[in-house]
């Protein structure tokens, strides 16, 4: 579990330390970090396989990303859900859980696209 911690709670935080001083710069500043609905502690009996380690950290990083946002007004902190993605976890997900596979998945680049626009 330590390595998950590292990856999806630690590396948040470094990242947003290492760009706050560029942040505290732009008209309009907004600070995204990646989530996914399997960290959703609502939906989470609907995930029939071990996802404990990856999505306690998550939530975990749902906390940061609303800590930074309150505690730093100026800028807009959020988690963003990229959706269904063809990715090699996105698959393996559909697999596994029943409701997957009936929702559309988009491709990695679709999904980038998304994110951007």
């Amino acid at each position: 579990m330590l390595e998950h911690y590292k990856i999806n709670t630690i590396g948040p935080v470094l990242l947003f330390q290492a760009t706050l001083p560029l942040l505290n710069t732009a008209t309009k500043p907004k600070f995204v970090i990646m989530s996914l609905g399997a960290a959703s502690i609502t939906i989470m009996d609907q995930f029939p396989f071990d996802t404990t380690p990856y999505c306690c950290f998550k939530v975990a990083t749902s906390y940061l990303a609303k800590k930074i946002h309150c505690e730093y007004p100026n800028l807009i902190a959020c988690l963003l859900n990229p959706g269904s993605l063809e990715t090699d976890m996105g698959l393996e997900v559909a697999k596994h859980v029943p409701s997957v596979p009936e929702l559309p998945m988009g491709s990695m680049e679709a999904g980038v696209k998304g994110i951007i626009e």
